[in-house]
């Protein structure tokens, strides 16, 4: 893909800057973060992907098994049948009622473009009821989280 422009390089640095390198977060897990609105509505993200712990099970458990919204952490690989193996264990932990697949990182000339539609499929097929958006970088995903249009979803690219 040829070296890096300055702006990719600066991109990088500062992505970087804002991360962590503390051990614990780097060897034992993700963090994740549920928030739960006066009605009942559920919303977890998870800041990365990667393996499925004791905490985010327990997180699950917490939740009654259950999230209206999950980030699924999707990870790039080369090979997609990777990316939905890793990020299948979310979904069947968290039985969401809305996926919407994330990762934050950005590697300049090491990571491919990730393919969706091996997640979405398999969602398809073996949860149809669940909701799928992909969602594009710096656009708009509202979704109604009370009353009888409780998960109606609008998205604007």
């Amino acid at each position: 893909l040829g070296p890096l422009t300055p702006e990719q390089t600066a991109n990088d640095k500062l992505i970087a800057a804002r991360g962590t390198f503390v051990p614990d977060v780097i060897d034992k897990g993700t963090m994740a973060f549920a928030m739960i609105l006066p009605g009942g509505f559920s919303v977890v993200v998870f800041d990365t992907a990667g393996l499925m712990t004791d905490g985010t099970r327990a997180l699950a458990r917490r939740l009654g098994g259950h999230a209206d919204v999950l980030t699924v952490p999707y990870q790039p690989h080369p090979v997609a049948e990777h990316q939905v193996r890793d990020s299948w264990p979310f979904i069947e932990t968290f039985n969401p009622r809305l996926v919407l697949p994330t990762h934050h990182d950005a590697i300049w000339g090491a990571w491919l473009d990730l393919g969706l539609q091996p997640l979405r499929e398999k969602l398809r097929d073996e949860r149809p009821s669940v909701k799928f958006v992909d969602p594009l970088v710096r656009s708009a995903i509202c979704i109604t989280a009370v009353g009888k249009g409780r998960g109606t979803l609008k998205v604007k690219y």
